[in-house]
């Protein structure tokens, strides 16, 4: 999976938000906020393919927790990126 290309990353005030871009213009109907976590994945992984494993390891390099709680944590923020609408999962 990967993120969409029509996301932009912007700092509005002390949030980090992802604005989807639609035909080059901004939707602001659909600004996601990031958390400290989901903001780190984010800009690990904007520009490649990437699984489970790899938001895990990213997790388990950044924070001080169990590969179980990671783990769980990268499927809990996959989840969210697809309820979103953030990922393209065809890849």
């Amino acid at each position: 999976m990967k993120f969409k290309e029509s996301l932009e990353l912007r700092k509005i005030g002390n949030e980090n938000v992802l604005v989807p871009l639609d035909n080059s213009e901004i939707n602001m109907g659909r600004i996601i906020s990031l958390n400290e976590s989901a903001l780190l994945v984010y800009d690990a992984l904007k520009d490649k393919d990437f699984n489970e494993q790899d938001i895990c390891t990213l997790l388990l390099s950044n924070y001080e927790v169990s590969y179980t709680i990671a783990f769980d944590d990268s499927k809990k923020l996959i989840e969210s990126f697809v309820r979103a609408g953030l990922l393209d999962c065809s890849i």
